[in-house]
């Protein structure tokens, strides 16, 4: 991709498959394999934190436990690949429900809820961090 002349890649990081128990994040070989040939060939990645996860109810994060453990899993994301050229992405369409899976009870409103807490969550222990919403 570099030899190709990219500077950015977007790809993601699936919620549900690096918090398999509750409050333990661990990163996928898909996740570090992807991400350390970025960083390996100077590319920039834009990193989107993506979709509900069972422990949380499956769904959208629109309880306060889930909103704060979807921003628990967004605040490890950042301590794990850093400031330095990457954007973390809040969710990805928000309003709407891709693979057969239901828009729930998503809002502008509760997207912006996540949106402000997991923004709070990874700021105040990365304040470098760039944080964007879809």
């Amino acid at each position: 991709m570099a030899s190709a002349g990219f500077q950015v890649a977007r790809d993601e990081a699936l919620w549900a498959n690096q918090e398999t128990t509750a409050g333990v994040v661990e990163w996928t070989d898909k996740v570090t394999t992807f991400t350390g040939a970025f960083e390996d060939n100077g590319i920039s990645l834009f990193l989107v934190l993506t979709y509900g996860n069972s422990l949380y109810g499956g769904g959208a994060p629109l309880t306060e436990t889930a909103m704060d453990a979807y921003a628990n899993f967004a605040t490890e994301a950042v301590d794990r690949f850093g400031t330095d050229g990457t954007v973390y992405e809040v969710w990805n369409e928000w309003n709407i429900g891709a693979g057969g899976v239901s828009v729930d009870d998503r809002t502008a409103a509760s997207y912006v809820e996540l949106l402000s807490t997991t923004y709070a969550s990874v700021k105040a222990e990365n304040p470098d961090a760039v944080i964007a919403g879809p």
